[in-house]
């Protein structure tokens, strides 16, 4: 032992080694003991000193390093100084990691990423300063919940951790630190005691209410290895049995309590009678609500029978109760009051037509020898036929009635001469015409409806158009039981309007207007009657009570033509007289005025009905008024006041 003694005091020449050695008769070993001081003693050195001691093999990192200070008086086996040495690098930020045999001194910092071993708690290392891995296993409450405790108990170049599918800790720190936190996790899983209670049911089902607390309530606790509380359903007595912790047992008890309770209908039914929306319709949207199930419970979707009746505008839902009330709150809110919406509309042609016409029209008859004749041809007077049958009249003598009646109905300035010789008969007429027309105000419909409802107005009529016909086969000229096939069409004025109140006091409007009619015009290759039609569709927004002006179709049509008597309409300078010229040019414009106003309350739908009523009344009276007549005044009914509603 001097010899070893001596090596020791060769290697630490700076330090003073007071080594007491006590040798006790044993059977076959001998004990050694040493009393060991450093004093300012580099780290290195002692390093050196303990692996020589102890027979380990030590890999020192190049970052430790230091000066070491140690005063003791009692004298260490190898074991306790090897101890002692953890608890110096302890003190100085570095550790020691024992692998296969092997120790490596590193500084703590870089203990999360060493390989160090998974160790079972000893009773002789509990105190130790090694670093060590162990895994605490929890029973009884959760693991990740114990963390916040745990964790300003261990420094921060220590690794703790919670395993949530087995419900465990793990701790990367000194044995002596990870000792102690065992001893703390092991005094909060045991401060929890198991305990039972029965829960009777009043109105819920035993095993829908078990269902139902373990998957929202015990769910989550369950899926990470957490045993919190147990509920057993007993059908047989409609009741609870749970097993748990008090804390648990106290929120279960909670929740059945809440759900525990009488449906709010015994037979399962709802009747819910609408004010304003139409039963039907709300009906339709509550079906399609109710087939999808909502939080995808599909078996109480499929037992809902929502029906309606249209005579009470009611509802009649039969099915679960719960669901019944969600579908009965979303029909209240869909039963509110729809603002009404009055849409008026002026439909005007606007026509810049200009028209000269200038001509000489000849007319003659014979009434002995049966002859007649004129010079009138397609575009002059329409009225000349009738002109000529009042001047010659009957056996002679000219029908003086007639004849003012079909020269009254003639446009223009009218110049005619007439004479008699013998049995020929002859009319003149020279009819001068200039005509300027303007606007023509088609229509002014107007319709009342609910927002977001379409209206629709027509005025016109209904005309036959021919679509086919039948003839006989192979020709024949006597086809037996021929026929038409007819199909009839509105020809007229129509408004289709749907407006939408939105916020702001804006209208969206969506309006199709057509304007139809029948030409006077014909065409040659036409099998039937030609209509002309004029369509606006489109979408436009308006202010509350706004004028929109929609249209500007726009046809120009010039027409020009030239009519003369044969041969004698060719003579230089006299053809003149035997000539009847004319030209127009006819632009038309269409133009649609609409105006759309809200109407939300009762006091302004009347006080619109009375101003409408009065402006019928209004029109009666003015075509009332006395005016000049030679025939005594006939008396026309007018409608009576309104009654005005007397407010107390």
């Amino acid at each position: 032992m001097t010899h070893r003694r001596d090596s020791i005091k060769r290697k630490l020449s700076s330090v003073l080694l007071s080594t007491s050695i006590a040798l006790a008769p044993l059977p076959s070993a001998v004990a050694q003991e040493l009393t060991v001081n450093f004093r300012d003693t580099d780290l290195k050195e002692v390093i050196s000193f303990v692996s020589d001691v102890t027979g380990k093999t030590i890999i020192v990192d190049p970052l430790v390093s230091g000066r070491v200070m140690v005063m003791s008086e009692d004298p260490l086996t190898p074991d306790e100084l090897y101890n002692l040495f953890l608890a110096v690098l302890d003190v100085h930020n570095f550790v020691a990691v024992e692998t296969a045999g092997v120790v490596r001194i590193l500084p703590k910092a870089d203990t999360r990423t060493s390989s160090v071993a998974v160790s079972q708690p000893q009773s002789s290392d509990a105190n130790s300063s090694a670093l060590v891995t162990q895994v605490i296993t929890v029973n009884n409450v959760s693991a990740t919940q114990l963390l916040p405790v745990l964790r300003p108990m261990v420094p921060p170049e220590s690794h703790l951790a919670a395993y949530e599918p087995s419900n465990s800790i793990v701790i990367t720190d000194t044995a002596a630190n990870a000792s102690r936190i065992r001893q703390l996790v092991e005094a909060f899983d045991a401060s929890v005691t198991e305990g039972s209670d029965v829960i009777n049911l009043q109105h819920a089902s035993a095993e829908s209410m078990a269902a139902l607390i373990t998957t929202t309530l015990l769910g989550d606790a369950q899926n990470q290895g957490i045993k919190i509380a147990n509920v057993t359903p007993d059908a047989r007595a409609n009741r609870l049995l749970i097993t748990g912790d008090p804390m648990s047992r106290q929120r279960i008890r909670e929740l059945v309590v809440s759900l525990d309770t009488p449906v709010m209908s015994e037979n399962n039914n709802r009747v819910i009678y609408l004010d304003y929306a139409n039963a039907e319709e709300v009906s339709r949207v509550l079906r399609e609500l109710a087939s999808q199930g909502g939080s995808g419970d599909t078996t109480t979707a499929s037992q809902t029978t929502i029906n309606f009746d249209a005579q009470t505008n009611a509802l009649i839902m039969v099915g679960d109760p719960t669901r019944l009330t969600m579908l009965a709150d979303i029909a209240e809110r869909l039963d509110v009051e729809r603002s009404q919406v009055l849409v008026e509309a002026i439909i005007v042609e606007i026509q810049d037509t200009a028209g000269k016409e200038l001509g000489v029209q000849w007319l003659f008859a014979d009434t002995d020898n049966g002859g007649y004749g004129s010079s009138a041809v397609p575009g002059s007077d329409a009225n000349v036929g009738a002109i000529t049958a009042a001047a010659i009249g009957q056996g002679g003598t000219p029908d003086i009635p007639g004849l003012g009646a079909a020269l009254s109905a003639v446009e223009g300035q009218t110049l005619g001469i007439a004479g008699i010789n013998g049995s020929f008969n002859f009319n003149v007429l020279i009819n001068l015409l200039q005509e300027q027309e303007g606007a023509n105000i088609l229509s002014t419909p107007s319709v009342l409806t609910t927002d977001n409802r379409q209206a629709e107005i027509n005025v016109g009529q209904n005309v036959p158009f021919v679509t086919g016909s039948y003839t006989g086969q192979g020709g024949s000229t006597n086809p037996q039981s021929p026929f038409q096939t007819i199909s009839r069409e509105d020809v007229g004025i129509g408004l289709i309007v749907t407006p939408r109140v939105n916020r702001g006091d804006k209208i969206v409007l969506d309006i199709e207007q057509t304007v139809s009619s029948l030409s006077g015009n014909t065409l040659v290759n036409a099998s039937d009657i030609i209509t002309n039609e004029r369509t606006i569709k489109t979408q436009v927004v308006a202010n509350n009570g706004g004028l929109v002006v929609l249209g500007g179709l726009i046809k120009d049509d010039l027409q020009q033509y030239e009519q003369k008597v044969p041969v004698l309409g060719d003579i230089p300078l006299l053809g003149s007289l035997f000539t009847s010229t004319g030209n127009r040019n006819v632009k038309t414009n269409l133009l649609v005025f609409i105006r759309a106003t809200v109407i939300e309350t009762d006091d302004q739908l009347r006080a619109l009905s009375e101003q409408r009523y009065e402006a019928i009344r209004g029109v009666q009276e003015q075509r009332d008024e006395p005016s000049p007549q030679f025939l005594d005044p006939i008396e026309n009914p007018v409608i009576n006041t309104p009654i005005q509603e007397e407010v107390n």
